[in-house]
């Protein structure tokens, strides 16, 4: 029983960072593929590609996050995050909002790094 519990805390610990580095690449990644570049700019397909990819990539992270059993205490947090990122892991770029793109770079990111920084921390 101690050693399943050693196991799954190793494998928790692991899962955390691996998917904590994985939400901040992501990040990075959006903020350079949107950095200097107007709404306008969005509208080139290769971007909004790229920039959708990353998008459900952080969705699907916020997901590994929430199946590790000592981050419980921040279900409401990472659900609200999966919630706003869950819509680029299957809407083609047709689909999506951009003007809620443009907003969420501006206003979100920087929130759900913070928000990161802090899980990170443990606190």
């Amino acid at each position: 029983m101690k050693m399943q519990k050693a196991i799954d805390d190793a494998n928790d610990e692991a899962l955390l960072g691996r998917s904590l580095d994985r939400v901040v690449s992501a990040i990075g990644r959006i903020n350079t593929y949107a950095q200097g570049q107007s709404k306008k700019d969005l509208m080139e397909p290769m971007r909004q590609d790229a920039v959708a990819h990353n998008m459900g990539l952080i969705a699907h992270n916020l997901l590994g996050l929430q199946a590790i059993s000592t981050l419980q205490k921040h279900d409401a947090l990472l659900n609200h995050w999966v919630r706003l990122f869950w819509d680029f892991t299957w809407k083609s770029a047709e689909m999506i909002d951009w003007d809620l793109f443009w907003d969420m770079v501006q206003d979100d990111l920087p929130r759900l790094s913070s928000d990161m920084t802090r899980i990170a921390k443990g606190e």
